[in-house]
């Protein structure tokens, strides 16, 4: 991730389980983070493959910091796009956003860091990704769209 990285904050000690996709500020509590109860009281992971925890500072502000959980990669990759669009929006004041790829990259470069956590049900445990690496995800999703 290169620069500063991201680390919570005051009490940063893990995060919260939201809806799939809604975004929370982080950090917060990691009580049953990933885990729910059977009906036989097993403990089980709610955590799908691919499950990806999309964490993003906008600016170097502390309070700037966001993440979204998300059930594949390609819906991560999804919200970076909605959230250049919602940028542009409201920039602009158009009720449509259009963008090259080269524009959605460097609003992903001007970010003040961006990282995504992919879950590896092989290893058991999220595996992070640079800004590069989601660059290269964003237009893989971007391509399969237009097929």
């Amino acid at each position: 991730m290169g620069g500063k990285g991201l680390r919570g904050g005051k009490g940063g000690k893990g995060l919260v389980r939201p809806s799939i996709n809604k975004p929370r500020s982080w950090p917060g509590e990691s009580k049953g983070f990933g885990k729910s109860t059977s009906s036989t009281g097993q403990s089980e992971s709610w955590l799908p493959g691919g499950h990806a925890i999309l964490l993003v500072q906008y600016s170097d502000r502390s309070n700037s910091r966001t993440y979204s959980e998300h059930d594949t990669v390609s819906r991560a990759m999804d919200d970076i796009c909605q959230m250049y669009e919602q940028v542009i929006k409201m920039d602009g004041g158009r009720s449509q956003a259009k963008y090259t790829i080269e524009d959605l990259w460097a609003f992903v470069d001007r970010l003040e860091d961006i990282a995504c956590l992919v879950y590896d049900t092989k290893l058991g445990e999220y595996r992070p990704h640079n800004r590069e690496w989601i660059k290269n995800q964003v237009l893989k999703h971007l391509k399969v769209q237009l097929v």
